[in-house]
């Protein structure tokens, strides 16, 4: 793959943030729906924006956050294109 095409430098980009959203998003899927946790703190940036609505919602939040549709968007920007060597001493710690 030839870096030094913007177009490709684009697609990189593009593969990058499909799967960065998979990822993540079935991570929070995981954790939501199997685990029923709320690791990220949702219910805190809901408290925050909307406190008015989280107060309504704030008894049921153990019923209701499993089951919300969770939308995961992850945009990645490629700034700058090197190579980075490590020495096996650096690897392993030295």
């Amino acid at each position: 793959m030839p870096l030094d095409d913007p177009a490709e430098i684009r697609e990189l980009e593009q593969a990058a943030s499909r799967a960065l959203e998979r990822k993540i998003g079935g991570s929070v899927a995981y954790f939501q729906r199997d685990l029923r946790t709320d690791v990220v703190g949702f219910s805190d940036l809901f408290a925050q924006r909307h406190p008015k609505q989280w107060a309504a919602a704030k008894a049921d939040w153990a019923e209701l956050y499993p089951s919300m549709p969770i939308n995961v968007r992850a945009e990645v920007r490629i700034d700058r294109l090197g190579m980075i060597q490590y020495s096996k001493e650096r690897a392993d710690g030295d």
